[in-house]
Protein backbone atom coordinates (compact mmCIF):
# COMPACT_ATOMS: atom_id res chain seq x y z
CA UNK A 1 0.00 0.00 0.00
CA UNK A 2 1.40 3.39 -0.97
CA UNK A 3 1.65 6.01 1.77
CA UNK A 4 1.74 9.79 1.95
CA UNK A 5 5.21 11.19 2.58
CA UNK A 6 5.76 14.33 4.64
CA UNK A 7 8.72 16.56 5.45
CA UNK A 8 8.71 17.11 9.20
CA UNK A 9 11.95 19.02 9.79
CA UNK A 10 14.52 21.06 7.88
CA UNK A 11 18.00 22.38 8.58
CA UNK A 12 20.71 24.22 6.67
CA UNK A 13 24.30 25.40 7.10
CA UNK A 14 25.49 27.27 4.03
CA UNK A 15 27.10 30.35 2.54
CA UNK A 16 23.83 32.29 2.85
CA UNK A 17 23.13 31.30 6.43
CA UNK A 18 23.99 28.94 9.26
CA UNK A 19 20.35 28.12 9.99
CA UNK A 20 16.90 28.51 8.47
CA UNK A 21 16.34 32.01 9.88
CA UNK A 22 19.62 33.35 8.46
CA UNK A 23 18.94 31.75 5.07
CA UNK A 24 15.45 33.27 4.99
CA UNK A 25 16.85 36.73 5.72
CA UNK A 26 19.53 36.33 3.02
CA UNK A 27 16.93 35.33 0.44
CA UNK A 28 14.67 38.24 1.35
CA UNK A 29 17.58 40.70 1.16
CA UNK A 30 19.32 39.28 -1.92
CA UNK A 31 22.57 38.15 -0.26
CA UNK A 32 24.29 35.49 -2.39
CA UNK A 33 27.01 34.42 0.04
CA UNK A 34 29.49 34.37 -2.87
CA UNK A 35 32.85 36.04 -2.37
CA UNK A 36 36.46 36.13 -3.52
CA UNK A 37 38.81 33.55 -2.00
CA UNK A 38 42.42 34.90 -1.83
CA UNK A 39 43.80 31.34 -1.77
CA UNK A 40 42.21 30.62 -5.14
CA UNK A 41 43.86 33.73 -6.56
CA UNK A 42 47.25 32.59 -5.31
CA UNK A 43 46.77 29.14 -6.84
CA UNK A 44 45.89 30.63 -10.23
CA UNK A 45 42.26 29.58 -10.41
CA UNK A 46 40.41 30.88 -13.46
CA UNK A 47 37.79 32.11 -11.00
CA UNK A 48 38.45 32.97 -7.37
CA UNK A 49 34.74 33.11 -6.58
CA UNK A 50 33.27 30.64 -4.14
CA UNK A 51 30.73 30.39 -1.38
CA UNK A 52 32.19 31.83 1.81
CA UNK A 53 31.21 29.41 4.57
CA UNK A 54 32.20 29.78 8.21
CA UNK A 55 33.53 26.49 9.54
CA UNK A 56 31.69 25.44 12.71
CA UNK A 57 33.75 24.99 15.89
CA UNK A 58 33.22 21.26 16.29
CA UNK A 59 35.37 21.11 19.46
CA UNK A 60 32.56 22.84 21.33
CA UNK A 61 29.97 20.36 20.06
CA UNK A 62 31.50 16.91 19.58
CA UNK A 63 34.19 14.99 21.41
CA UNK A 64 37.35 14.08 19.51
CA UNK A 65 36.35 10.46 18.98
CA UNK A 66 33.16 11.40 17.12
CA UNK A 67 34.50 14.36 15.16
CA UNK A 68 37.85 12.92 13.98
CA UNK A 69 36.27 11.12 11.01
CA UNK A 70 34.29 14.12 9.79
CA UNK A 71 35.52 15.83 6.63
CA UNK A 72 34.65 19.48 6.00
CA UNK A 73 31.31 18.71 4.34
CA UNK A 74 30.51 16.32 7.16
CA UNK A 75 30.70 19.21 9.61
CA UNK A 76 28.21 21.21 7.57
CA UNK A 77 25.92 18.19 7.33
CA UNK A 78 26.12 17.60 11.08
CA UNK A 79 25.09 21.18 11.87
CA UNK A 80 22.14 21.09 9.48
CA UNK A 81 21.08 17.70 10.86
CA UNK A 82 20.93 19.07 14.40
CA UNK A 83 18.52 21.77 13.23
CA UNK A 84 16.43 19.35 11.18
CA UNK A 85 16.01 16.96 14.11
CA UNK A 86 15.04 19.85 16.40
CA UNK A 87 12.40 21.02 13.93
CA UNK A 88 11.10 17.48 13.53
CA UNK A 89 10.99 17.05 17.32
CA UNK A 90 13.24 14.02 17.09
CA UNK A 91 15.39 13.37 20.16
CA UNK A 92 17.89 10.71 21.20
CA UNK A 93 15.15 8.51 22.61
CA UNK A 94 13.27 8.49 19.30
CA UNK A 95 16.46 7.61 17.42
CA UNK A 96 17.23 4.74 19.78
CA UNK A 97 13.72 3.31 19.67
CA UNK A 98 13.01 3.68 15.93
CA UNK A 99 14.65 2.69 12.67
CA UNK A 100 15.76 5.95 11.06
CA UNK A 101 17.68 5.88 7.78
CA UNK A 102 20.03 8.36 6.12
CA UNK A 103 20.52 9.31 2.46
CA UNK A 104 22.87 12.14 1.49
CA UNK A 105 24.14 13.58 -1.75
CA UNK A 106 27.92 14.09 -1.80
CA UNK A 107 30.18 14.21 -4.86
CA UNK A 108 33.69 14.54 -3.50
CA UNK A 109 35.98 14.49 -0.49
CA UNK A 110 39.16 15.76 -2.12
CA UNK A 111 40.94 17.53 0.74
CA UNK A 112 41.55 14.43 2.92
CA UNK A 113 42.77 12.45 -0.11
CA UNK A 114 45.26 15.12 -1.15
CA UNK A 115 46.45 15.65 2.43
CA UNK A 116 47.07 11.92 2.87
CA UNK A 117 48.94 11.58 -0.43
CA UNK A 118 51.10 14.65 0.33
CA UNK A 119 51.97 13.24 3.76
CA UNK A 120 52.92 9.83 2.35
CA UNK A 121 55.09 11.36 -0.37
CA UNK A 122 56.85 13.64 2.11
CA UNK A 123 57.37 11.17 4.95
CA UNK A 124 57.70 8.01 2.81
CA UNK A 125 55.42 6.29 5.32
CA UNK A 126 51.72 5.80 6.00
CA UNK A 127 52.10 5.89 9.79
CA UNK A 128 51.43 9.64 10.10
CA UNK A 129 48.33 9.60 7.90
CA UNK A 130 46.05 8.40 10.68
CA UNK A 131 43.05 6.10 10.66
CA UNK A 132 40.63 9.04 10.44
CA UNK A 133 41.92 9.79 6.92
CA UNK A 134 40.16 6.69 5.60
CA UNK A 135 36.78 7.79 6.94
CA UNK A 136 37.23 11.38 5.74
CA UNK A 137 38.31 10.34 2.24
CA UNK A 138 35.36 8.12 1.36
CA UNK A 139 32.61 9.59 -0.77
CA UNK A 140 30.23 8.12 1.80
CA UNK A 141 31.93 10.04 4.61
CA UNK A 142 28.78 12.02 5.50
CA UNK A 143 26.34 9.13 5.81
CA UNK A 144 28.91 6.86 7.43
CA UNK A 145 29.80 9.36 10.16
CA UNK A 146 26.33 10.75 10.85
CA UNK A 147 24.82 7.28 11.13
CA UNK A 148 27.31 6.46 13.89
CA UNK A 149 26.99 9.80 15.70
CA UNK A 150 23.18 9.72 15.73
CA UNK A 151 22.84 5.92 16.07
CA UNK A 152 20.81 5.54 12.86
CA UNK A 153 19.75 1.98 12.09
CA UNK A 154 17.85 2.30 8.80
CA UNK A 155 18.88 2.59 5.14
CA UNK A 156 22.35 4.12 4.77
CA UNK A 157 24.11 5.15 1.56
CA UNK A 158 25.42 8.16 -0.37
CA UNK A 159 24.09 9.39 -3.71
CA UNK A 160 26.44 10.93 -6.27
CA UNK A 161 24.86 12.55 -9.33
CA UNK A 162 26.62 15.88 -9.91
CA UNK A 163 24.41 18.88 -9.12
CA UNK A 164 21.38 16.63 -8.64
CA UNK A 165 22.90 14.47 -5.88
CA UNK A 166 20.93 15.85 -2.95
CA UNK A 167 17.73 16.03 -4.97
CA UNK A 168 18.13 12.34 -5.84
CA UNK A 169 18.71 11.55 -2.16
CA UNK A 170 15.39 13.15 -1.28
CA UNK A 171 13.64 11.47 -4.19
CA UNK A 172 14.94 8.01 -3.31
CA UNK A 173 13.97 8.55 0.32
CA UNK A 174 10.49 9.52 -0.83
CA UNK A 175 10.16 6.31 -2.86
CA UNK A 176 11.38 4.09 0.00
CA UNK A 177 8.88 5.57 2.43
CA UNK A 178 6.02 5.65 -0.07
CA UNK A 179 6.50 1.93 -0.79
CA UNK A 180 6.63 1.03 2.90
CA UNK A 181 10.30 0.03 3.02
CA UNK A 182 11.22 2.75 5.55
CA UNK A 183 9.30 4.93 7.97
CA UNK A 184 11.69 7.81 8.60
CA UNK A 185 14.79 8.94 6.68
CA UNK A 186 17.25 11.78 7.16
CA UNK A 187 17.88 13.19 3.65
CA UNK A 188 20.09 15.98 2.42
CA UNK A 189 23.24 17.06 0.64
CA UNK A 190 26.70 18.32 1.53
CA UNK A 191 29.55 19.85 -0.46
CA UNK A 192 33.13 20.68 0.44
CA UNK A 193 34.38 24.20 -0.27
CA UNK A 194 38.16 23.84 -0.21
CA UNK A 195 40.35 24.75 -3.18
CA UNK A 196 41.20 21.07 -3.66
CA UNK A 197 37.66 20.61 -4.99
CA UNK A 198 38.18 22.54 -8.21
CA UNK A 199 35.47 24.89 -9.43
CA UNK A 200 34.92 27.50 -12.10
CA UNK A 201 32.40 30.14 -13.07
CA UNK A 202 31.42 32.26 -16.02
CA UNK A 203 32.16 35.37 -13.95
CA UNK A 204 35.71 36.02 -12.76
CA UNK A 205 35.73 38.47 -9.86
CA UNK A 206 32.27 39.97 -9.59
CA UNK A 207 30.52 38.24 -6.69
CA UNK A 208 27.46 40.49 -6.89
CA UNK A 209 26.67 39.16 -10.36
CA UNK A 210 27.66 35.55 -9.92
CA UNK A 211 25.30 33.06 -11.51
CA UNK A 212 26.76 29.66 -10.66
CA UNK A 213 29.58 28.37 -8.50
CA UNK A 214 30.41 25.32 -6.42
CA UNK A 215 30.06 26.20 -2.76
CA UNK A 216 30.48 24.39 0.51
CA UNK A 217 27.27 23.76 2.38
CA UNK A 218 24.98 21.24 3.94
CA UNK A 219 21.23 20.94 4.20
CA UNK A 220 19.03 18.32 5.74
CA UNK A 221 15.38 17.38 5.84
CA UNK A 222 13.56 14.66 7.74
CA UNK A 223 10.89 12.79 5.79
CA UNK A 224 8.40 10.39 7.36
CA UNK A 225 5.35 8.36 6.47
CA UNK A 226 3.23 10.29 8.96
CA UNK A 227 3.68 13.06 11.47
CA UNK A 228 1.76 15.29 13.83
CA UNK A 229 3.46 18.34 12.35
CA UNK A 230 4.16 18.46 8.60
CA UNK A 231 6.09 21.18 6.76
CA UNK A 232 4.87 19.84 3.43
CA UNK A 233 3.90 16.67 1.58
CA UNK A 234 6.24 15.21 -1.04
CA UNK A 235 4.01 14.10 -3.92
CA UNK A 236 6.37 13.09 -6.76
CA UNK A 237 9.96 12.50 -7.86
CA UNK A 238 11.21 13.02 -11.43
CA UNK A 239 14.60 12.47 -13.07
CA UNK A 240 16.30 12.41 -16.47
CA UNK A 241 19.78 12.27 -17.97
CA UNK A 242 20.98 13.96 -21.18
CA UNK A 243 24.09 12.71 -23.01
CA UNK A 244 25.73 14.78 -25.73
CA UNK A 245 29.00 14.44 -27.65
CA UNK A 246 30.35 17.95 -28.21
CA UNK A 247 33.92 18.59 -29.36
CA UNK A 248 34.77 14.96 -28.63
CA UNK A 249 33.99 15.41 -24.97
CA UNK A 250 31.18 13.54 -23.31
CA UNK A 251 28.93 15.81 -21.30
CA UNK A 252 26.35 14.33 -19.01
CA UNK A 253 23.64 16.53 -17.56
CA UNK A 254 21.74 15.13 -14.60
CA UNK A 255 18.35 16.53 -13.82
CA UNK A 256 16.25 15.69 -10.82
CA UNK A 257 13.40 17.27 -8.97
CA UNK A 258 10.76 16.46 -6.42
CA UNK A 259 7.50 18.30 -6.07
CA UNK A 260 5.60 19.08 -2.92
CA UNK A 261 2.47 20.68 -1.57
CA UNK A 262 1.96 22.47 1.72
CA UNK A 263 -0.61 21.02 4.11
CA UNK A 264 -3.92 22.82 4.36
CA UNK A 265 -4.32 24.92 7.53
CA UNK A 266 -6.65 23.45 10.11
Amino acid sequence: MERRVVITGMGVYSCIGRNLDEVRDSLYNGRSGIGIDPERKQLGFFSSLTGIVERPNMKEILDRKRRRGLAEQGEYAYMSTLEAFRNARIDDQFLSENEVGILFGNDSSAKPVITAVDTIREKKSTVLVGAESVFQSMNSTVTMNLSVIFHLKGINFTVSGACASSSHAIGIGYLLIKQGLQNCILCGGAQEQKTDQESSSSQLDTPNFIETAFVGDGFTIVIKSRAAVASCFVISYHFSCLHSNERRLWKIIYQSCWTWETPLPK
